[in-house]
């Protein structure tokens, strides 16, 4: 009985534990190895969703946001490509015109017939080269 009597006099360094404690503990881990055990079971499902999700909002509205703006450069581009080959094809038919011998000779011949019309206009009609004939 002196044994009873010591183990009854130690102090219980741990608390009692309530009644009604044990029980809601048990109830919480069986909800949580519900809630675990759904969630893996759904993981084939909401894994390629948030993949999804990622893709889209990461990855693929920015994409077509670019191609938007591309799409409204390259007409922008397109009339300066139109305005740049006919600037290119004019030049090139200068520099053909300007290669040209009778061509050559037709603008000279155009700007001395000018300089002798501009001449006569400039002299008075009694100065002028066909009044003195």
């Amino acid at each position: 009985m002196s044994a009873q009597l010591q183990l009854d006099l130690k102090p219980n360094r741990r608390k009692p534990a309530r009644p009604g404690r044990k029980g809601r503990r048990r109830v919480d881990r069986d909800v949580l190895d519900r809630l675990g055990a759904g969630l893996l079971y759904w993981a084939p499902v909401w894994l390629p969703a948030i993949l999804l999700l990622q893709v889209l909002v990461g990855g693929l509205r920015p994409a077509l946001a670019e191609g938007r703006r591309l799409e409204a450069a390259e007409a922008e581009i397109g009339a300066w490509e139109e305005e740049l080959a006919r600037d290119s094809a004019l030049a090139e038919q200068h520099r053909r015109m300007l290669d040209d011998d009778v061509y050559r000779a037709r603008v000279e011949r155009t700007r001395r017939d000018v300089q002798v019309l501009l001449l006569e206009d400039a002299l008075p009609a009694d100065r002028s080269p066909q009044g003195s004939r």
